[in-house]
C-alpha cells in the first residue's frame, strides 16, 4: 500500500468517467457526495480498485439495467456503535454503492468475502472482486459491509478512518 491523504469525493468523481464505459450503457451511475466529506489516508489506486470491483458486481446484478448510486457520508462511531464492523470509536468516511439488482441471500453474503467464491457461471467471474475489496479496506484500517435481500438489490458500504489533515496534497497523475 502507498497511502496518501485523499478526498474520496474527488477520487469518485474522477473515477466515474472511467466506470461509465466499463459498466455499459444500460446502467447509469448517480453520485450523492457529501460536500463536507472528511479526508482519509489510503492508497488511491487500491480504493479505485475497490470501487471498480463493487461497480462491476452491481452491474452484473442488474441484467436489465438500472441506476446504481455511489454516495459518501461522514460517520461517527461512539461506544460500541462500530462493534458490528469491528471498528473502534471515532470518525470515519462511509462510501456506499447501492444497486436495485437481484440481491443476495444470507448464504451468499456469508461467503462473499471468500477468495474464489462466485455465484456466476464458470468462466464468467473469478470470485476475487469482493474478496479483494474486503482485503484492501481492512488493510486500510476500515471495514466493508453488505446489506442485501433477494429481489431487493444490494447496498455495499465501506468505512475508512477519517484523518485530521485538512487539505490533501495535489496528486500527480
Amino acid at each position: 500500500l502507498k497511502p496518501e491523504i485523499i478526498n474520496l469525493n474527488h477520487l469518485i468523481s474522477e473515477q466515474k468517467s472511467l466506470l461509465t464505459p466499463l459498466i455499459g450503457e444500460d446502467v447509469t451511475i448517480a453520485l450523492d457526495l457529501d460536500p463536507a466529506i472528511r479526508l482519509v489516508k489510503a492508497d488511491p489506486g487500491q480504493i479505485e480498485q475497490v470501487i471498480m470491483n463493487l461497480a462491476t458486481n452491481g452491474r452484473d446484478a442488474m441484467p436489465d439495467g438500472g441506476q446504481m448510486t455511489l454516495s459518501t457520508r461522514n460517520i461517527k462511531f461512539s461506544g460500541d456503535s462500530g462493534e458490528e464492523l469491528n471498528l473502534e470509536a471515532g470518525d470515519f468516511v462511509c462510501v456506499s454503492l447501492e444497486d436495485p439488482g437481484t440481491g443476495m441471500t444470507e448464504e451468499v453474503i456469508s461467503r462473499a468475502f471468500e477468495p474464489f467464491y462466485t455465484t456466476k457461471e464458470r468462466g464468467e467471474g473469478s470470485g476475487l472482486g469482493l474478496s479483494t475489496a474486503h482485503g484492501i479496506i481492512e488493510q486500510s484500517g476500515g471495514a466493508l459491509l453488505i446489506k442485501s435481500q433477494p429481489g431487493q438489490g444490494s447496498k455495499i458500504r465501506f468505512y475508512l478512518p477519517a484523518t485530521e489533515h485538512e487539505d490533501p496534497p495535489v496528486r500527480a497523475r
